[in-house]
């Protein structure tokens, strides 16, 4: 039986956060065998939930068999110092040396970005336990950064934060990625000679019983969004596109809800909805994962769309949300201009490239418009690509190859 640990700052468990791509994946390691420990903060910003207790410092808790070690860190607001603080403190507090005593010796370490200091973290872990190390990127750091105009590129953070990500490509034993065409990336950082894993997000099939779609003609239709309510998630467009419908005659009365975290200006987002008058839309307060499926099919259609930033998504995409979507069985309207796109692979939904509001208002009236049958049908064909493509169960068996691969290579 082998041990793995996986340094992921922002995991969450599937009842207190967003973030479970590591507890599905190591749901599934488990009943195949592995040992799985996640060292994870105690702070999720998003949800601004801290986990520990005042008087806590780490606290280990079993969850259908994985282990996570929460590390108390600070709460903090926005991308200023407190975020950087947090990162230092999660950085030092998981390399000394009471984090890991209890848990049992790995055999493997996965470090999983966002930001780097995590896998940083992981590095040294496995340096001092002499075993393999896999770097994860799930998102690039730090030219994400750059890209939302947190970091200038020219800044000295910037230039420090690049050459360690170099540094940890470069010292890796493996890579794992969610974006498909990260073989390009790591090819321009000169790490052209590590064995890559191309793992997406996914979703937990077995959480979500089918639900077939139902004729609805009657009711108003409902496009819903799950996920952070920010100006980044293209939810001005959307409220924009509102507007327009506003001066036409729909076949049917159109609802959107608008559900999860804050994030991103999203006050502003609240504040044009009523500049606009729409009536029709509403913010909601995001809730556990694991009640998401009994949510997801109250949708007659879902909403997403990826941020104008070519220079990070030509890699490809990933979004969390859109397992949940794919699984619910309704077809997905999304804005983007990326070829790697599990919409287009899945012929599921309608996507447009522009962020226009008008073009935007003609797709959602064009869905509002098909039958129920046409929604049935691309419904089904997202379930059935997610349930051949993403299912974290199908994920969990290639994750366990890929691990076993890089022991027996080091």
């Amino acid at each position: 039986m082998k041990t793995l640990w996986i340094i992921n700052h922002h995991a969450h468990d599937p009842i207190k956060g967003p973030g479970t791509r590591h507890f599905y994946l190591s749901k599934y390691l488990v009943e195949m065998g592995w040992r799985v420990f996640i060292i994870s903060g105690s702070y999720d910003h998003l949800t601004n939930y801290q986990k520990l207790k005042t008087n806590e410092r780490y606290r280990t808790e079993t969850i259908d068999g994985v282990v996570f070690r929460w590390v108390r860190v600070p709460i903090y607001k926005g991308n200023g110092i407190g975020r950087m603080y947090n990162m230092l403190k999660f950085f030092l507090k998981t390399i000394f040396p009471e984090c890991t005593r209890s848990l049992l010796k790995p055999d493997v370490i996965i470090g999983s970005n966002v930001h780097l200091l995590a896998v940083a973290s992981a590095k040294f872990l496995a340096r001092k336990n002499k075993v393999p190390f896999i770097f994860e990127i799930r998102d690039i750091w730090p030219e994400s950064l750059a890209a939302y105009g947190i970091l200038k590129r020219k800044s000295i953070a910037f230039i420090l934060l690049y050459q360690l990500e170099g540094w940890l490509l470069r010292h890796s034993d493996s890579i794992i990625s969610l974006l498909p065409n990260i073989k390009d990336y790591i090819k321009s950082r000169s790490a052209t000679n590590k064995i890559i894993l191309y793992l997406p997000n996914g979703v937990d099939v077995a959480s979500y019983p089918y639900v077939p779609y139902s004729d609805n003609r009657n009711e108003a239709f409902i496009l819903m969004f799950l996920g952070s309510l920010s100006i980044a998630s293209g939810l001005e467009t959307l409220l924009l596109a509102l507007k327009e419908l506003k001066k036409r005659t729909l076949a049917r009365p159109l609802r959107v809800r608008l559900i999860g975290p804050k994030a991103g200006l999203a006050n502003q987002l609240e504040k044009l909805a009523r500049d606009l008058e729409l009536d029709n839309v509403s913010f909601e307060s995001p809730v556990p994962k694991n009640q998401i499926p009994k949510l997801a099919v109250e949708a007659d259609a879902f909403f997403a769309a990826v941020p104008d930033k070519p220079e990070l998504y030509r890699y490809g995409i990933s979004f969390n949300k859109l397992g949940d979507y794919l699984i619910a069985g309704r077809p997905i309207l999304m804005i983007s201009t990326i070829d790697s796109n599990p919409i287009v692979e899945a012929q599921c939904g309608i996507i447009i490239q522009t962020y226009d509001p008008k073009e935007l208002a003609d797709a959602i009236e064009k869905l509002v418009q098909i039958t129920p049958d046409e929604i049935a049908a691309l419904g089904k064909r997202g379930r059935r690509f997610a349930e051949q493509e993403r299912d974290y169960k199908i994920l969990a068996n290639r994750l366990s190859d890929f691990l076993n691969e890089t022991i027996k290579s080091n």
